[in-house]
């Protein structure tokens, strides 16, 4: 009897644990579709036929979905280096203006992309259509007057995966500026709903 009431109350204990969710990293169709319509939608000049001498570079820079550190009143916290991340705090962040596109559910599938996809080139049957740069190219002369080119981070996207956050930057010399880019897909396409700039020097 005494053996049964331990079995019992180990059942009891093993199915009262909370089970971990299991993820499953976004499908790298979703991620070109991203991609894709953020070089369409926002009209990036970087086409063959543009006549800019604009290029693209072929990686997707990745970027980190990072927890801000919370503070107590008063205390001040040296700010981090800029970087390939955005706050979860940010993705979350609502206001009268500026509606949250992510929800408090999303939170954990957002900080486990940072663990997949961490290396992807733009398409290939899709960069035939682009000026492409190579990444080796890019960071040879990133602060030069040779070049100006364009750059697009791998999405982040919802549970669901009907909501993304993308990014892109542009450099041209000592000039360059950043935008983050929130999508929502609706009846199979792609939309922008806000471009947010993020950094200019």
């Amino acid at each position: 009897m005494r053996f049964v009431c331990i079995i019992c109350l180990s059942f009891l204990f093993f199915s009262c644990q909370e089970k971990k969710e299991i993820f499953t990293a976004p499908t790298i169709e979703s991620i070109n579709e991203v991609v894709e319509a953020v070089i369409y939608k926002d009209s990036l000049p970087v086409f063959k036929n543009d006549t800019s001498k604009n290029r693209i570079c072929i990686r997707l820079n990745k970027i980190d979905v990072k927890v801000m550190p919370s503070r107590k009143a008063g205390e001040l916290i040296a700010p981090e280096e800029p970087g390939n991340y955005v706050y979860l705090q940010q993705l979350l962040y609502s206001s009268e203006k500026s509606p949250a596109y992510f929800v408090k559910s999303d939170s954990t599938y957002l900080l486990y992309q940072n663990e997949v996809h961490k290396l992807l080139n733009i398409d290939s049957a899709f960069s035939k259509k682009l000026k492409i740069i190579s990444f080796e190219e890019s960071q040879s002369d990133k602060n030069g007057w040779n070049m100006s080119y364009y750059s697009i981070s791998i999405p982040i996207f919802s549970k669901d995966g009907n909501t993304a956050y993308a990014e892109y930057n542009y450099y041209a010399g000592d000039y360059g500026t950043g935008f983050g880019i929130m999508l929502k897909k609706e009846k199979g396409i792609w939309k922008i709903l806000e471009r947010r700039r993020i950094w200019i020097s």
